[in-house]
């Protein structure tokens, strides 16, 4: 899962790739010159997308009124849409889709696997808080956008 918290007004997020493998929204990933989005061959923190889907339930959870981390909103399936949404600078992100130990006014990258992991190296993903809950019970960490 990933929320904005501190966004752009207008921004567009590109919904004309499909996922190259299965992902989980939040996860960040590259766009590929074939129509799919996939997750960097290595540790980047340049050209990187929030990946996303609409939240509609189909088939049998069409009637169902489901919670925002419901597997049906939050796993996404190799060849499905996606939306895509490049963090700019000034923005502040959360995510669920984390790797290892991170520290207040650390950096973040992306890794080879999607999710962020912590860093020594400076980079323009920087950690604001480690203690991030969303709903209250989702932990995860808040990103700043530097430029």
């Amino acid at each position: 899962m990933y929320r904005v918290l501190q966004g752009h007004n207008g921004k567009v997020a590109d919904a004309t790739y499909v996922a190259g493998a299965d992902m989980k929204k939040g996860m960040l990933v590259v766009k590929g010159t074939d129509g799919k989005v996939a997750f960097p061959s290595a540790a980047t923190d340049k050209n990187v997308f929030f990946v996303g889907k609409e939240l509609i339930a189909t088939g049998i959870d069409g009637d169902r009124d489901l919670p925002d981390y419901s597997d049906v909103f939050e796993n996404i399936n190799e060849g499905e849409f996606v939306t895509s949404e490049q963090p700019v600078s000034g923005e502040v992100y959360f995510t669920d889709q984390t790797t290892g130990t991170f520290a207040v006014g650390g950096y973040a990258t992306v890794g080879t696997d999607g999710k962020l992991v912590s860093t020594t190296t400076a980079t323009r993903i920087q950690v604001r808080n480690t203690a991030a809950k969303d709903c209250g019970t989702h932990v995860g960490i808040e990103v700043a956008i530097l430029d």
